[in-house]
């Protein structure tokens, strides 16, 4: 599942001064892949969907991106120090060959409780020519209780202040951060046009899940979890129209999908590849930003709002963090009483005048202009790094 990270590496890889990308996944605990992780499934428990065995073995993702995936499979290395210092020992060993020794930038968007995990992270910094934080989302947001967000906040507090250069998916996570790292620099989200053709953008047939569905089809794409997903103000929806389909694709939680079982007009669809989303996309008819104003999407910088406007379709979005400066291609709803009008008058209005202003929107905001401003504040960072030694 392509997101920020894995786009920003491959893009940063197609530049000639970078000879490797290692992108290192989250670690894994042989012991958790025998449980029913689809079940669990949360923003915290990510790392396990779509597991595969392969992963563990350092694999190439093109000519000059290689992923590889942690695997503690030692027994009781979660509770005996010294089982838990050689596994790490030996993803060191692993990663290190991997690196062979030559300068690297250490790119942090990891937020691990373990402490080899950690440990590992800082004897990486350590020796890197330069350590950017990229901070992609307000990570304390994703835990409910004291002693998890203590611990994050913690860690997070710690990269921001030992980092060369911090990347923030946002304005107001830039401004927290400058608090304690002057080398503090927004970076939004973006969107990759050339994995959306044209051909895509008016479709109408669509994936084969879809064909069968009544339409107009109001479709959402991501993650499906409580803390973000308005819950009421989808069963509102629901009801208000329930002659429109309302489709969500991606990871859920069947604890939370439960909510909708009586409501048939809504329908849940597994995660599909990256390469395919383009045409889920294009087929719906008006896509969705069903989400929770709160602390933790103030933290976001919804990169769903910038695929959606790649196949120039109609947006109708909660009043999150994120939209400014896109209120001419987005319906805003400040509450779940307007959001179905709003989905209706962007069913009503959609032309191609919009849909040319949206695609318009879409190819300012391109992950390929988002790692030029990358690479500025690597030359900045080296600059200041090297002026301090």
């Amino acid at each position: 599942m392509w997101k920020r990270t894995q786009t920003l590496m491959d893009r940063l890889s197609q530049n000639e001064k970078i000879h490797r990308v290692i992108f290192v996944n989250p670690e894994v605990w042989l012991t958790d892949l025998f449980s029913d992780f689809k079940e669990q499934l949360s923003p915290m428990s990510h790392k396990l969907y779509r597991f595969s065995w392969k992963s563990v073995i350092p694999t190439k993702v093109n000519d000059k991106v290689i992923a590889f995936t942690p695997l503690n499979f030692i027994p009781f290395g979660r509770t005996i120090p010294g089982l838990g210092r050689f596994q790490r020992s030996f993803h060191r060993w692993m990663i290190n060959r991997l690196i062979q020794e030559k300068d690297y930038i250490l790119f942090v968007n990891d937020f691990p409780f373990n402490p080899e995990r950690q440990q590992l992270i800082e004897e990486l910094r350590q020796k890197a020519k330069l350590v950017m934080f990229d901070w992609s989302d307000d990570f304390v947001e994703f835990f409910k209780d004291p002693g998890g967000r203590k611990k994050v906040n913690d860690l997070c507090e710690n990269y921001l202040r030992t980092a060369h250069g911090v990347m923030a998916v946002n304005d107001e996570l830039t401004q927290r951060a400058r608090s304690l790292n002057p080398h503090s620099y927004t970076i939004l989200n973006g969107t990759d046009i050339v994995s959306m053709p044209d051909g895509w953008t008016s479709g109408k047939d669509g994936p084969e899940a879809l064909r069968s569905l009544s339409r107009p089809l109001i479709g959402y794409i991501g993650w499906i979890t409580p803390t973000r997903i308005d819950s009421e103000l989808l069963i509102n929806l629901a009801r208000m129209r329930p002659d429109w389909s309302i489709v969500l694709v991606g990871p859920s939680n069947k604890r939370f999908t439960q909510a909708f079982e009586s409501l048939p007009n809504i329908i849940f669809l597994p995660p599909v590849d990256y390469q395919v989303l383009p045409q889920y996309l294009s087929a719906f008819d008006v896509c969705i930003i069903p989400h929770y104003v709160n602390d933790h999407t103030r933290g976001n910088n919804p990169l769903k709002l910038y695929q959606y406007l790649a196949v120039g379709k109609p947006v109708v979005s909660t009043a999150i963090s994120g939209l400014e400066g896109f209120e001419d291609v987005v319906y805003i709803a400040n509450d779940k009483e307007k959001f179905p009008y709003c989905v209706e008058q962007a069913l009503k209005e959609d032309s191609g005048d919009r849909r040319e202003r949206r695609l318009e929107k879409a190819r300012e905001n391109t992950w390929s202009s988002r790692v030029d401003e990358v690479w500025r504040i690597i030359d900045n960072c080296l600059e200041s790094a090297s002026q301090a030694k």
